[in-house]
């Protein structure tokens, strides 16, 4: 269960790194 939750955030942290570089 504890690992789902890591991948989870790992996903949500490359969405935001993708987001973060196009603003860019």
């Amino acid at each position: 269960m504890i690992q789902q939750l890591v991948v989870k955030m790992k996903d949500e942290l490359e969405k935001m790194r993708e987001q973060s570089m196009n603003i860019l």
